[in-house]
């Protein structure tokens, strides 16, 4: 069984947010690591 099936078949709360969400929300936040890595270590 590959992962998807296996995890759309998962009992998840009404507030687990699409995966389109998911997606943006990663677009948003590695910009955010890159500029904080870069503010420690650079």
């Amino acid at each position: 069984m590959p992962w998807t099936e296996w995890y759309n078949s998962l009992a998840k709360p009404g507030w687990t947010p699409a995966p389109a969400t998911i997606g943006l929300i990663w677009q948003i936040l590695y910009p955010i690591i890159l500029i904080s890595f870069g503010f420690v270590f650079v």
